[in-house]
């Protein structure tokens, strides 16, 4: 029997082993794959990467003045995280790739993480294989955007959602809730997390009926998830809201307010402007001209929802013929 166990211990020693330098190997490859990426990139990806790389030099220079003037689409956490990794004294460019590299390499360790709640071993290293190959996250892992650092901190969100949903605590709930005010501050749509997680505590409680945790215990947890949340959102939303001139999470809530607005006219005069005029309701104008946007109020009717509800039926629609024809 004592000759049997150590056999067993050492065969699940051999397979720790092994699985470790799989691991590795897809670590390396992950890594040199984005390396590649980043040596290959010429240019910067969007118009949103000239203005992230210009709040970092605000942020760099500390100049309040110009932070203060971002507009209503800013959100603070990429520019900042860039600044951060330019202490080193890389050039604006490499600042910023090199943080979204950071975050992409986080996202690998956090996707193990993650894994070991929900599979086993095989899974997660079939798992990483694709995270390493994805044509979309190489691209993106180096890239002057908010999307690599987004994808890491919501995938952060799960791994302790994950670590904690069985056993919830105060202290745990609360470091959800501010990493998903920190997506938040990365990317708008962070939003749609003070929802989903409350959403999956609370189903995890109805299915598994657990008497430890009982309802009360639930809506602790949910006061301390909304409240940490919050903390770190609300400072960004009322900031946005004061430059709109109206209740707004992010500039771009203007879009629909334009396109929506029955004045007759085509898209392309809504959102540019033809004319150039400055009395001309255009995107620009409006963003810049909050009071403006507090007067083109728009009444939703039951005609146009019936007619919203067309347009996704009809999107879905062209989406599984163009799939599903061979």
């Amino acid at each position: 029997m004592e000759n049997l166990s150590k056999m067993n211990d050492s065969i699940s020693l051999s397979r720790k082993y092994n699985t470790g330098i799989y691991f590795l190997i897809l670590f390396l490859i992950y890594l040199g794959l984005r390396i590649l990426a980043w040596n290959s990139s010429v240019l910067v990806e969007d118009h949103d990467s000239i203005a992230n790389l210009m709040r970092m030099r605000n942020i760099i220079d500390f100049d309040f003045k110009q932070i203060m003037n971002w507009n209503a689409d800013a959100t603070p956490l990429y520019p900042v995280w860039g600044a951060i990794c330019s202490l080193p004294g890389w050039s604006l460019e490499s600042s910023a790739r090199f943080g979204s590299l950071m975050s992409s390499l986080f996202l690998f360790l956090v996707f193990v993480g993650v894994g070991k709640h929900i599979t086993d071993r095989k899974s997660i290293l079939f798992g990483l294989l694709f995270l390493c190959l994805n044509p979309v996250l190489i691209y993106l892992s180096v890239s002057i955007l908010t999307e690599p650092t987004y994808i890491a901190l919501v995938t952060m969100g799960f791994w302790v959602f994950l670590v904690q949903h069985k056993n919830p605590g105060v202290g745990k709930t609360i470091i959800l809730g501010i990493i998903c005010g920190l997506a938040f501050l990365n990317r708008t749509e962070g939003i749609l997390y003070l929802a989903i997680f409350p959403i999956m505590q609370g189903t995890h409680l109805l299915f598994t009926g657990s008497k430890q945790y009982g309802i009360k215990n639930y809506c602790i947890w949910t006061i301390a998830f909304s409240i940490s949340f919050l903390a770190i959102a609300v400072p960004q939303i009322v900031n946005v809201s004061y430059k709109m001139g109206t209740f707004a999470i992010n500039g771009r809530q203007a879009w629909a307010v334009i396109l929506n607005n029955p004045d007759g006219k085509s898209y392309e005069e809504k959102i540019y402007g033809l004319d150039y005029s400055q009395d001309q309701i255009n995107i620009w104008y409006i963003q810049e001209n909050p009071e403006v946007l507090s007067k083109l109020t728009y009444k939703k009717n039951i005609t146009q929802y019936v007619q919203y509800l067309k347009n996704i039926a009809e999107n879905i629609r062209s989406f599984t013929r163009k799939n599903w024809e061979f």
